[in-house]
């Protein structure tokens, strides 16, 4: 499994009492379901790479791979039908995306 982590190393962590251990956890590959609209799909996994294309909100994608990209504190997702997107940012803990179990029919 390729999941990348975020350690929570170096600068100014918050104070709210909780820290970014349970960010350190692997990342699920699979499906996701995407909490916000407009959520942009780059070529790499850069943050200022080109955009692909946008998805709207409650959308379900399959994330193949993720890592962790320092310089901008997310943690991104590799697309089954290509191209990036941030699965959560790991300075404020917004989320973009969320592991999503499809329902089994029976």
């Amino acid at each position: 499994i390729q999941a990348a982590a975020a350690t929570g190393k170096g600068g100014g962590g918050g104070s709210k009492g909780k820290s970014a251990a349970h960010l350190a956890k692997p990342m699920r590959l699979g499906d996701y379901l995407t909490l916000v609209d407009a959520l942009v799909v780059r070529e790499n996994v850069r943050l200022d790479s080109n955009t692909l294309r946008q998805l709207k909100c409650n959308k379900i994608v399959d994330v193949v791979e993720t890592k962790y990209v320092r310089d901008g504190y997310r943690i991104r997702g590799r697309l089954l039908l290509g191209g990036w997107i941030s699965l959560v940012n790991t300075k404020d803990r917004k989320n973009y995306a969320k592991s999503f179990e499809k329902r089994s029919s029976g």
